[in-house]
């Protein structure tokens, strides 16, 4: 590893560098819970939810590159850091900026994430929402 513990990808980023890498030299790794996971991840993905990171960290393949993420970008970092930290791999680790929300809406990272009221949403959903 370098100076630098982690690395950090925009989705932009990450999309460019799955579709430039081969399958087998990365390790995409959701820290979300497993309820999260169900609802949606990035395809190929390993599900190791946040709580799990260190006991599980030395599992991770060494000779990969670690690539974390989660909804936002939050856990995803402090993830990514403990990895890079604990030196767990030869190859980079990185964290998906923005997490999930970018990867799915091209959100940008520290904007506020605003869903908008359906009129037509049930009473119960649009408290929900609120």
């Amino acid at each position: 590893m370098d100076d630098l513990e982690f690395e950090t990808l925009t989705a932009q980023e990450l999309k460019i560098f799955v579709d430039t890498h081969a399958e087998n030299s990365y390790l995409l790794i959701d820290v979300r819970q497993p309820l999260e996971y169900e609802r949606g991840h990035l395809p190929g993905a390993r599900l190791m939810p946040l709580m799990e990171i260190e006991a599980k960290l030395f599992t991770l393949p060494s000779n990969r590159n670690l690539i974390f993420y989660c909804t936002n970008g939050g856990r995803s970092q402090w993830a990514a850091s403990l990895a890079g930290e604990s030196e767990v791999c030869r190859e980079k680790v990185y964290h998906l900026m923005g997490g999930l929300r970018a990867w799915e809406n091209g959100t940008l990272s520290g904007y506020p994430n605003i869903e908008i009221f359906d009129k037509d949403q049930n009473f119960k959903k649009l408290l929900l929402t609120a």
